[in-house]
């Protein structure tokens, strides 16, 4: 009776395929053969090496065919010296292999792969011809040697190890769901069975729907193999966070990870400015100056200013954008603590009335803040008196008309206007013409009668008369007071009197 080691030794696997030699080459099919040491298995599944022979149904005689070998390490431990040899036939000429046998024999080519590990796998390709009409039977067999010395063995001593890495960003802001990602691996060498992950999380961090733990069952790991899992972590509350995360298995085989998170809290402080008042016409700087006083990135910061219809905008910094024309935007983006921000809009009251006005200022995790602004918006009184006269020079004995128009060039109605006129000795008044005919006259002084309202753009316009009384070159002079003019606007106007 042959000894154990003996028939170690002599175990063999061994794959039979035949086919018959056709005119053209056709489909591939494939055969296999296992054998289980130290007796043949139950089934493919239960192997622990198998041969697979890939072998074309069809070829032609005279023309080159290639078939394959896979040789298979199924089980979980090194399998020593093993020794793939595959006949010859009679009906084949051999022209070559890859990877290079070890030994071309007469009728056998020999590969001598030695060791092969858990779950390797090595494909043979040899190339020939049939060299004429029939059939031709590839065989062939593996042998495991097993030769060690003094010493033979089947099996590896194989343990499992796991290691567990974490990817997360190191700071976030309350409200933030925090991505963070958990690397699996198994560096053993035998497989890992029933991994999963249990965590229960410290108070302030939950799942994005508001669970305090986490579970996520893995399965087998095999080794080399590496699983990666996303875990999503809401953060509630402010704080500085080291989460254990562990990796564990049905046999006790676990890993774990310090998990480091800083949860920080934005809080926008906003200050509004805006001028008490402005006239028509003038630009109104309306300000805010927002200060991240938290300790919390204020991340999407962004100021949206209503622009009401009595205004024109002009401009805005920081790339304020005018949007729907009457949205004015800022988009900020992140303010970090302890920064400032100031952002202007220049307006133009169009007409008099108040500007009322709000911008929101909003920022995730921040609660929106509302800035009013209110401007009163006035109008002035711009009188321009302008003064002329028609036919000089005047003969003495004739007459002169000096023709006084005031024009209101200012944005408010001017009330109460007053035209004075200052008479030289040397004239005499004759007549008048205006909106305002009546007038008094005392020591050379005309004061016509007030004029009680001037629209803004209108005009008034008064004619007035004299007869020249003596030759000279004389001075008509107006003055034009006004309850809105803090004092009178002077005019004069030259006229040559001569005799003829």
């Amino acid at each position: 009776m042959k000894s154990y080691k003996q028939k170690l030794l002599n175990a063999f696997l061994i794959l039979i395929g035949s086919m018959t030699v056709l005119n053209a080459a056709n489909a591939y099919e494939t055969v296999s053969s296992y054998e289980v040491f130290p007796e043949t298995s139950s089934s493919l599944k239960a192997a622990k090496l198998t041969v697979d022979r890939k072998i074309p149904k069809n070829i032609t005689p005279g023309k080159k065919y290639k078939y394959n070998l896979k040789v298979t390490n199924q089980s979980l431990y090194n399998i020593d010296h093993v020794i793939i040899e595959e006949t010859i036939p009679e009906n084949f000429t051999f022209i070559g292999a890859v990877p290079r046998p070890t030994t071309v024999r007469r009728n056998s080519i020999v590969w001598k792969v030695g060791m092969m590990a858990p779950r390797q796998k090595e494909i043979f390709s040899i190339e020939g011809k049939a060299v004429r009409a029939g059939k031709i039977k590839h065989e062939g067999k593996a042998i495991v040697a097993y030769d060690l010395g003094s010493m033979n063995t089947v099996m590896d001593v194989v343990s499992a190890r796991l290691n567990l890495t974490v990817e997360n960003p190191r700071t976030a802001i309350v409200t933030e769901i925090v991505p963070a990602k958990l690397t699996v691996s198994n560096i053993g060498t035998s497989e890992v069975v029933a991994a999963e992950i249990k965590h229960k999380f410290s108070k302030g961090l939950t799942t994005p729907d508001g669970s305090t733990t986490y579970s996520k069952y893995l399965g087998d790991i095999k080794p080399s193999d590496t699983l990666t899992v996303n875990i999503p972590i809401k953060a509630k509350a402010r704080g500085e966070y080291k989460e254990k995360m562990v990796v564990n298995s049905k046999e006790g085989v676990k890993a774990n990870a310090i998990l480091k998170l800083t949860v920080g809290e934005p809080k926008l402080v906003v200050e509004a400015d805006a001028p008490g008042r402005r006239f028509v016409g003038n630009n109104i700087m309306l300000s805010l100056k927002l200060r991240n006083a938290g300790d919390g990135e204020a991340k999407n910061t962004k100021v949206v200013m209503d622009i009401p219809s009595n205004v024109k905008f002009l401009s805005a910094n920081e790339g304020g954008t005018l949007k729907q024309y009457n949205k004015l935007v800022w988009d900020i983006g992140t303010m970090q603590p302890d920064s400032e921000k100031k952002v202007t809009a220049i307006l133009v009251g169009k007409r008099i009335s108040t500007l009322s006005t709000k911008a929101v200022t909003t920022a995730k995790a921040v609660n929106p803040t509302t800035s009013q602004f209110k401007t009163n918006i006035e109008g002035i009184p711009a009188l321009l008196v302008s003064l002329g006269d028609i036919n000089d020079p005047v003969p003495v004995g004739g007459t002169e008309t000096y023709v006084v128009q005031v024009d209101n060039q200012g944005s408010l109605a001017a009330k109460d206007i007053v035209i004075k006129c200052e008479l030289n000795n040397s004239m005499k008044l004759v007549g008048i013409q205006g909106p305002t005919k009546k007038a008094t006259l005392k020591n050379n002084i005309l004061t016509l009668k007030p004029l009680g309202r001037l629209k803004p753009k209108d005009s008034a316009v008064w004619k007035i008369t004299v007869k020249a009384l003596k030759a000279g070159d004389i001075r008509f002079k107006v003055f034009t007071e006004s309850r809105m003019l803090k004092r009178p606007v002077f005019e004069d106007e030259s006229t040559h009197f001569y005799v003829d």
